[in-house]
């Protein structure tokens, strides 16, 4: 196999380091913040705009996979490949669960899984692992977890990625998060203060770069594990132009 391209190393926040239209995009953001659905809702726009895409589901306390796609009858799990002594494209490819659109495809953890179900993937693994995706797909959007300090490969993408969407509801607690989770990229030595901000929820019209409401479909998708089907209510479409203009601004 060649060699992949190396990992971006210096001014990975910075918007005037963007490469091209593709990369790595990680969304994070306060716990409740909306992180799964608007990543979620972000990798179907670019899919439907033909970029092959991968979502990369980090969180394990409660896996979105099965919420999203049905279990595939082979193990197909994001632990297992942080679990090998390295990580290639072709172990990749052999987890990668394709989803109802032809050009999207996803990983993360399984059913009943959990951080215990496997022996615990380093920061090694968790970079050669992003460095698969970005040769694999165009654009790989990682749904981050929210607490760094307990999910490796989360706190590696944030380091690592072209393009970072912090979501946030506002208010002390979320205030409070931030305060508690930045301090741990700084630790990196990275420059971490110029993603994109996305205020979300009633009252963020003009805190961030972009505001972003969920409509009550988007609730009813969630609630019902259905967030790859379309929104198509009157009351969504102020919520699909957002995630229209992020993705043309994130992956122009």
């Amino acid at each position: 196999m060649s060699r992949l391209k190396p990992l971006r190393r210096e001014g990975i926040f910075s918007r005037d380091s963007v490469p091209g239209s593709g990369g790595l995009l990680a969304v994070w953001g306060s716990p409740g913040s909306g992180k799964t659905a608007a990543a979620v809702k972000i990798a179907v726009c670019l899919a439907k705009r033909d970029r092959q895409v991968i979502l990369l589901l980090c969180g394990s306390a409660a896996p979105e996979l099965p919420c999203l796609c049905p279990a595939p009858e082979e193990p197909r799990s994001l632990g297992s490949i942080l679990a090998a002594a390295h990580v290639t494209r072709n172990l990749l490819r052999n987890h990668l669960v394709s989803s109802p659109l032809e050009t999207l495809r996803l990983l993360g953890m399984r059913r009943g899984e959990n951080a215990r179900s496997y022996p615990p993937g380093g920061a090694a693994q968790a970079g050669e692992l992003l460095d698969c995706l970005r040769a694999e797909a165009d654009c790989v959007v990682c749904d981050c977890a929210a607490s760094l300090a307990e999910d490796a490969l989360s706190l590696r993408a944030l380091l690592e990625a072209d393009r970072v969407l912090r979501l946030s509801p506002g208010g002390a607690k979320a205030a409070s998060f931030f305060a508690s989770q930045l301090p741990l990229l700084r630790e990196e030595g990275r420059q971490h203060g110029r993603h994109w901000l996305v205020s979300v929820g009633p009252g963020s019209r003009g805190k961030g770069d972009f505001s972003l409401a969920f409509p009550p479909e988007l609730e009813g998708q969630r609630a019902s594990g259905s967030l790859l089907s379309p929104l198509t209510a009157r009351s969504s479409r102020a919520f699909l132009r957002t995630v229209e203009a992020i993705c043309r601004e994130v992956f122009p």
